[in-house]
């Protein structure tokens, strides 16, 4: 949530994600940051590093924001894809729930 505030001045300023309705975008992108977290926080403790999720973050930077958004110009792109798009919040979803859900079959044996 941490991260996900630290970029909430920006996108209420217009500056950062604005291709979207206010309400919508600060929503989605404390959901798909959240998410996202859970990820790096996973390579976290199982590499025992902060190279890999640093290498995700950094990573996403240049494919989300310099590559696939300008190749996308649809309007509606930025409600699908994307820091603020549903279909982004769905697969980390689904990726962070089968981490968890792998990790705590894993507890119980």
């Amino acid at each position: 949530m941490i991260w996900a505030c630290w970029h909430m001045p920006l996108i209420i300023a217009g500056l950062y994600q604005s291709e979207t309705k206010l309400w919508y975008g600060l929503l989605m992108f404390a959901i798909v940051v959240t998410l996202l977290s859970g990820v790096m926080a996973w390579l976290r403790m199982v590499s025992g590093s902060v190279i890999p999720a640093l290498m995700i973050h950094a990573s996403h930077n240049l494919f989300d924001q310099s590559i696939f958004q300008t190749m996308s110009t649809n309007e509606n792109v930025p409600y699908l894809a994307g820091e603020q798009g549903v279909i982004t919040a769905i697969c980390l979803a689904i990726i962070v729930t089968y981490y968890f859900s792998k990790k705590r079959n894993q507890d119980e044996r």
